[in-house]
């Protein structure tokens, strides 16, 4: 991740937490991980009031995205994405891992 990223909802940039020591990091759980922000941002200069002129962003807590990609970049490694599917995200692959995993386990 950029470490010179944009605050989450939780107001902690990434930066921050290359300055916490790891033993104190694995301490910290946010009140509820999956709090997420979402709002709409206009796609053109001019908006109309119809939903077609906006694209909806989410943004999460950074704890939560730290997490995520400390679980998903071993999975990445095993189940490379064709660029056209990189702005999914990780768990937007659960199906295919889950189905990888049941295959392994027959063979």
């Amino acid at each position: 991740m950029n470490l010179g990223s944009a605050s989450c909802p939780d107001g902690v940039k990434v930066s921050h937490h290359r300055e916490i020591c790891s033993h104190c990091l694995s301490k910290i759980h946010p009140p509820d991980p999956n709090f997420h922000s979402t709002t709409v941002i206009p796609k053109v200069d001019n908006p109309r009031s119809d939903a077609e002129d906006f694209r909806s962003i989410t943004i999460g807590l950074c704890m939560y995205r730290l997490f995520s990609k400390i679980v998903t970049n071993p999975l990445s490694e095993l189940t490379p994405l064709n660029p056209c599917q990189k702005a999914l995200g990780a768990f937007d692959n659960v199906i295919t891992v889950a189905s990888l995993l049941k295959l392994a386990r027959r063979t």
